[in-house]
């Protein structure tokens, strides 16, 4: 049987470290742990999880980069031609110096929801 979360110590000292993020927003977990008593049944919660999860991965893509000397694809102004530029001489750039891989659109979502998911989005 899965541990319940309601059945974990929170005590932040004893946690394992998360991230900042997650934190913030006062979203604890437990690892192994599945909330039988709150299943995703809406597509917005869906999406808003997967746009925080995004964000996220995207935040340790960073790290890596960093570490490794790592390379994302560039975005210019004009659209044309692919280019890559390293992480480092870009970071402090702001947000359009990197061409981040863009969500699913709802449409794209949903359509998939039905098909692959028999509707039901938990």
């Amino acid at each position: 049987p899965q541990p319940h979360p309601s059945d974990a110590n929170l005590d932040a000292t004893e946690a394992t470290p998360m991230h900042p993020l997650l934190i913030d927003l006062s979203l604890f977990t437990i690892p192994g742990a599945r909330g039988i008593k709150s299943p995703v049944t809406s597509c917005n919660q869906l999406y808003c999880q997967a746009a925080v999860a995004n964000l996220l991965l995207q935040d340790r893509l960073k790290e890596w980069a960093e570490a490794s000397n790592g390379m994302f694809r560039g975005e210019n102004s004009s659209g044309s031609g692919h280019f890559f530029v390293k992480w480092a001489d870009v970071k402090h750039q702001g947000p359009g110096a990197v061409k981040w891989t863009a969500m699913k659109r709802h449409r794209r979502c949903i359509e998939k929801l039905l098909r692959i998911y028999n509707d039901d989005p938990s």
